[in-house]
């Protein structure tokens, strides 16, 4: 992916499948359903980047992210409302 690209990822609750969750970028799932069990109504939405050098005790590379237009789903496989409190 080119600098100063944006994507739209998404996690998402599978409708009617409770505790089942897929990954979606730009509309597209990109990962297969995905069992958490006790999920269902008790998970806090969240964004978050982490870094990790490998295992050489080095320095974890440096980029810069912004997260934009950002969305909650407040029922499973949809219902999207935009974040206030944030």
């Amino acid at each position: 992916m080119a600098v100063g690209t944006y994507s739209k990822l998404t996690v998402l609750e599978m409708h009617n499948r409770p505790n089942w969750w897929r990954v979606w970028v730009n509309r597209n799932p990109v990962s297969p359903p995905i069992r958490l069990p006790g999920s269902h109504d008790g998970l806090m939405p969240t964004t978050k980047s982490e870094c990790w050098d490998g295992g050489t005790g080095g320095m974890c590379n440096d980029f810069p992210y912004s997260f934009r237009d950002v969305s909650i789903a407040h029922a499973p496989g949809g219902d999207w409302q935009q974040l206030t409190d944030g």
